[in-house]
């Protein structure tokens, strides 16, 4: 059996998304998604995506698949922050910011 010691990990500590201008609300729709990755098995390397902290709302993340949406318009030069935490599953669950 797995020992869950591994945490998730991500590609990169910090992503730049340039979204195109959306001056329109529409229904939500994906604009990013997320990868991280874990050497542990079976649920121990399951990783749950959650946003732990926005700027704007309007944003969500698909838990399992890490694919953000947003039903929110964007201008030019417009920015938000995400924060996006990963966690591991199985009983020890470490996680990992970014």
């Amino acid at each position: 059996m797995d020992v869950n010691d591994n945490p998730p990990v991500f590609s990169h500590k910090l992503f730049n998304v340039r979204l195109p201008e959306r001056l329109n609300p529409v229904t939500p729709g994906p604009v990013y998604r997320l990868v991280a990755s874990d050497l542990d098995e079976g649920l121990n390397g399951r990783v749950t995506y959650s946003i732990e902290e926005s700027d704007e709302e309007g944003f969500s993340i698909d838990p399992v698949t890490g694919v953000v949406s947003s039903s929110s318009t964007f201008t030019a030069g417009e920015y938000n922050i995400l924060t996006v935490r990963g966690v591991c599953g199985g009983t020890a669950g470490q996680g990992c910011s970014l």
